[in-house]
């Protein structure tokens, strides 16, 4: 059962015009959101008061930190994952609403096993009119597969891009799903400034994401202006830009609730939010992957999927065919695909031509 603290933590501003409740994942009653917890396919996941004790596990998780489930009830995040201070700042920033979201890299203590690095999303969360969060984990090897999994195809209906700007927010590089998401091509918005793009109201929110340099922001509700006028809401994921203190990675992620019908029961509807939390998640391990120096500088690399995009990456670091296809939980031939188009794009007919071509310095 959900244990609440005494009293709730005031709601407050992250940003000119913006109200922290904007990205919650929900004002909900605790009952909901343990029925929502325990539907099939979704990602370790735990919901936490203001102290940071968690209330709320799915077995998910409970699997992952190898503890039975009651057992996870009651217990501090801190004991749970490490830096004990990061974690003891987080839960601060997302209770207070100094973040609605924070995506963050973890170490977990697995009870009985080893200690096994994480990605973590967080989302401020209001369970019975107290403020606390929900906070989704997936080991770091297994972020290229989410999505592709048997059981977890529901990521696989919502569009991701990645791209980088630089420290004036122009666009340097975004990948072809940008076209799915905001009705722009790539070709349209690189050389554009990202903050051009969105409505005015959240440019400072997106300002304000960016001032840590070290983890990367989630924005689950920035508005995008499309060509016809219309807006749309897109989850923008800010992450540090290696190499350059100025820049940024960044990921679009389309709205789950978009690519599904419309849910009219509650229970189903906040399920569908968690599920969005893990599409983030899967976000957060591209943009990690975009981070490699030797692809950022090259122009092609706006002409491929973000798929295409990471396999690629993996075949910079050593990876080959066969391993790729079983991170990714594809085929073989379908990576083989994948990798013509890659080939295409650079000009190149071979891995070993294209592996040169990338460790040719560019203009």
């Amino acid at each position: 059962m959900w244990r609440p603290s005494r009293r709730p933590a005031a709601t407050s501003l992250i940003g000119p015009n913006v109200h922290a409740e904007r990205g919650l994942v929900g004002r909900v009653a605790s009952t909901e959101l343990e029925q929502a917890m325990s539907g099939g396919n979704l990602p370790p996941l735990l919901a936490w008061d203001k102290s940071g004790t968690v209330r709320l596990a799915n077995q998910a998780a409970a699997d992952l930190l190898g503890r039975p489930l009651h057992e996870l009830v009651g217990m501090p995040l801190v004991q749970l994952a490490s830096p004990a201070d990061d974690v003891g700042r987080a839960v601060a920033d997302l209770t207070t609403g100094h973040f609605v979201a924070l995506h963050t890299h973890r170490v977990i203590h697995v009870l009985g096993g080893d200690d096994r690095a994480v990605l973590a999303t967080s989302r401020a969360i209001d369970i019975d009119g107290l403020r606390g969060g929900i906070t989704a984990f997936i080991p770091e090897p297994e972020t290229g597969g989410l999505g592709r999994h048997p059981l977890r195809t529901w990521l696989d209906l919502v569009p991701v891009a990645i791209g980088f700007v630089n420290g004036d927010w122009i666009i340097e590089m975004l990948s072809v799903e940008v076209e799915d998401l905001i009705d722009r091509t790539s070709q349209e918005v690189v050389g554009r400034s990202l903050l051009d793009l969105v409505r005015p109201d959240d440019v400072e929110e997106l300002r304000g994401a960016s001032d840590d340099r070290v983890e990367a922001r989630s924005l689950p509700q920035v508005r995008f202006v499309l060509p016809s006028g219309e807006e749309v809401e897109v989850c923008v994921l800010l992450g540090p830009r290696p190499g350059d203190a100025s820049g940024r990675r960044f990921a679009l992620i389309g709205r789950i609730e978009s690519y599904f019908p419309q849910q009219h029961d509650r229970v189903a509807e906040l399920e569908l939010r968690l599920r969005r939390i893990g599409a983030e998640v899967r976000a957060a391990g591209l943009i990690d992957a975009a981070a490699v120096p030797s692809l950022r500088n090259h122009p092609e690399l706006g002409q491929l999927s973000a798929r295409q995009w990471e396999i690629l990456t993996r075949l910079v670091n050593g990876e080959r065919v066969p391993t790729i296809a079983a991170e990714l939980f594809i085929s073989k031939s379908t990576v083989r695909n994948h990798l013509a188009t890659i080939f295409q794009r650079f000009g190149v007919h071979s891995q070993a031509e294209l592996l040169e071509r990338l460790r040719q310095p560019t203009d």
